[in-house]
């Protein structure tokens, strides 16, 4: 992959370039917390980590306009936009996303038209939240790939690496003020990483999480413990878990009258929720609030793992920022894996 340096200096040109033409999307300071915000380009908040919202937002609305009366198949699509300093865990999260919404014979056509049309700039985690643990899940504080352009902290600047032919193009066109990455800027962004990276693993192992290689089997077996009923008792079903979590994707297609006749519109849904599972019998096969605890956490560490190969968590801790009931999902996959902690309770 092509590498550049950037002085610090000569960052605000590069992100003006990345959003010509186009509406651009990043962090910046809303009462002491990291939003996700339509912004100019300058005004994207460099240091730190994730944002409160995921950057699927983005891509996989949480009320899109689908269509309308029959034979109307017109949507709402999303027009060119550029994403700056992502975090590696969405872009991690995308991969996943992009697997749901792009793979098979009928590709959705609103999410294939808002990835087409992004330009996604991430950029390394220089200052992780406190209950960050990707580590935990196979990731990292600094994206691998999936992304068009990348930036990663180096003295007096950044290394800036593209990722794919629009960001190499952007790079080519518009890279005034960029040299060669040279070996000592490269070995100073492997020692950020490096410092970065124990500071993630700190957490984890304050949380008391390490892998086992049979966590997936804790998982399923763990539908009658007694530890569901307990986090039951605590939450307060508002689904905020879900609605904050990067790589959750259910969604409930409803019809909506005007004067037209009606519009459909594909709205965000979520497992928490007393009436997902219900069946059109009435029927509800996971009537109990314990059961949907179960159900989420087996999405993401089991279905998910046995049929796309990956976990359908990536570590960012935005549902333990989010919880009403205080529930911490690393306490809760702390017990899983602790075979003697389910079956003492």
């Amino acid at each position: 992959m092509q590498a550049k340096f950037l002085p610090g200096g000569k960052l605000s040109p590069l992100l003006e370039a990345v959003a010509s033409d186009r509406a651009v999307y990043g962090p910046t300071r809303v009462d002491g917390r990291a939003r996700l915000c339509r912004i100019p380009p300058g005004a994207a908040e460099v240091a730190g980590c994730r944002t409160a919202e995921p950057v699927k937002t983005l891509f996989f609305r949480a009320r899109q306009d689908v269509g309308g009366y029959f034979g109307d198949s017109s949507g709402e699509l999303v027009p060119a936009q550029a994403v700056l300093m992502a975090r590696a865990c969405d872009i991690a999260a995308l991969g996943l996303v992009d697997r749901i919404f792009l793979e098979g014979d009928l590709p959705d056509p609103f999410y294939q038209a808002a990835r087409n049309n992004t330009l996604l700039v991430s950029m390394d985690c220089t200052r992780p939240a406190d209950n960050c643990f990707c580590t935990f899940v196979g990731g990292a504080p600094f994206a691998r790939g999936g992304y068009d352009l990348n930036l990663s902290c180096a003295d007096k600047g950044y290394v800036v690496t593209a990722g794919s032919d629009a960001g190499a193009a952007l790079l080519q066109e518009h890279g005034g003020g960029l040299r060669e990455a040279s070996p000592e800027d490269l070995s100073e962004v492997e020692r950020v990483h490096s410092e970065v990276l124990k500071s993630v693993e700190h957490n984890v192992a304050q949380a008391g999480l390490a892998m086992e290689d049979d966590f997936q089997d804790r998982v399923r077996a763990s539908s009658d413990a007694p530890l569901w009923n307990r986090l039951a008792e605590k939450c307060v079903e508002c689904a905020a878990c879900n609605l904050v979590c990067p790589t959750c994707h259910c969604f409930l297609l409803v019809d909506a009258a005007n004067s037209a006749g009606f519009r459909r519109f594909r709205n965000w849904d979520a497992c928490l929720y007393a009436s997902f599972a219900r069946e059109a019998s009435g029927a509800n096969p996971r009537a109990r609030r314990a059961q949907r605890l179960h159900g989420r956490i087996e999405k993401k560490f089991d279905f998910l793992r046995t049929n796309l190969g990956a976990w359908g968590c990536v570590g960012c801790g935005r549902c333990i920022d989010a919880c009403a009931g205080k529930i911490d999902v690393r306490e809760t996959l702390r017990e899983l894996l602790n075979a003697e902690s389910l079956q003492s309770h």
